[in-house]
Order: structure tokens, then C-alpha cells, then sequence
């Protein structure tokens, strides 16, 4: 994992260096990062290497990764901040996930989301079939008998090929793609000005 989020690091300082336009880089890290006493100095080895400065580079964390081991991760935090490096925690409150990939079982996909009130299911969500429509449903009773869920119908559509589609005519016909760079600019502009009004407590535009 140490091994992975170096090339992380190093690849996307070396193909995105936006931070030459005054917009930070976020990277996560993983909790075995986090526990790795060498992990803040390798970090700014990597930084200086691309000429970034590691107040430019903003490290994201998990609430999760914060238990793995305290006193250590308090001891890589704290040398990270020393080093000029920016910490920002992915805290999404007390709600639970549960993940299960196999490539040997018999092949299923399904997202369910799960609330006090309700649940949102997405019948397949990660591979649309070309063939035939995608639903999903919409239980908003709880009852378990599932006799009133409610059924959204999409129309059959790949959108991979819708994509590749949009991707190709903007070349033959010399337009915009449909998401340009400069959108994931702005993306990265607007968590940015996020930061500065953490830091000043008042309304910060992102950067034009």
C-alpha cells in the first residue's frame, strides 16, 4: 500500500500540477500510511522531487484510518503539518457501508441505501445492461413485505458508448469535450475556496 500512494503521489503531481495555479492537490492516504514512521519525510521527498510545495498538497484521511494506531497517526499528522503539508478529514457522521467484491461468485450487483425512514435500492448499478431497461426502487414505508415499493423505470442506454460517442464527435467535429479539464479545475478551485473559509470564517470565491 506505502508503495502504491508513492506512485499515487508521484504521478499525479507529475500530470496535474495545479498548484502552479494557486489550486491544492488532494490526496488520500490509507491507514497504513498514516502508522508508517518515514511516511511524512518520503512524502516531501516526493514533493520537493516535483517542485510542489507541500503547503500546495492537502492529505485526506478517514475518521476510520484515526484509530488504527493514535499515538503513531498523531506523530505522522503532526509531522506532516511541520513539513507544510495540509490534513483535511473525510468525516461522513456515524453512517455504515458494507462492500462485497468476489470474481468467484455467481455474478449480482446491487446498491442499497439505507435510512430511518427508507431505502433506495439501484437494481445494477455499475454495468447497465444495453439490452433491456435499469430500475430502481424506492421503499419509503418500510414495510417488509415490500408490497408498496415504488419502481423508477430508466430507458436502455450503454453509457460507455454514450461517452466514447460524445468523446469522438468533439475530435471529429474540433468542439469541447463534454467535460473539459478546466471543469475538474474548477472542481478543485471550489474545495479550495472550501479551505480558505475554514481558515478566514468568511465567504472565499474559488479562484478564476
Amino acid at each position: 500500500m506505502r508503495e502504491l500512494t508513492d506512485e499515487v503521489m508521484k504521478r499525479a503531481l507529475a500530470e496535474c500540477p495545479v498548484w502552479k495555479s494557486g489550486i491544492s492537490l488532494s490526496i488520500n492516504l490509507s491507514p497504513q500510511d498514516l502508522v508508517d514512521e518515514n511516511a511524512a519525510l518520503r512524502f516531501h521527498s516526493i514533493a520537493l522531487a516535483a517542485d510542489a510545495p507541500p503547503t500546495s498538497l492537502v492529505f485526506d484521511i478517514t475518521e476510520a484510518a484515526l484509530g488504527a494506531d493514535a499515538r503513531r497517526v498523531a506523530q505522522t499528522l503532526a509531522a506532516l503539518k511541520e513539513l507544510g503539508f495540509r490534513i483535511a478529514l473525510d468525516d461522513f457522521g456515524t453512517g455504515q457501508s458494507i462492500f462485497t467484491c468476489s470474481t468467484q461468485l455467481t455474478p449480482y450487483q446491487s446498491i442499497q441505501f439505507l435510512g430511518t425512514e427508507g431505502r433506495i435500492q439501484i437494481e445494477i448499478p455499475f454495468n447497465a445492461p444495453p439490452d433491456r431497461p435499469t430500475r430502481i426502487f424506492i421503499d419509503a414505508t418500510g414495510d417488509l413485505t415490500g408490497s408498496v415499493i415504488e419502481t423508477e423505470t430508466f430507458p436502455v442506454l450503454d453509457q460507455y458508448t454514450l461517452q466514447g460517442d460524445a468523446f469522438s464527435r468533439a475530435i471529429l467535429e474540433n468542439t469541447e469535450v463534454p467535460v473539459s479539464v478546466e471543469d475538474a479545475i474548477a472542481n478543485m478551485a471550489t474545495m479550495e475556496a472550501i479551505f480558505r473559509s475554514a481558515e478566514t470564517g468568511t465567504w472565499e470565491t474559488p479562484a478564476r
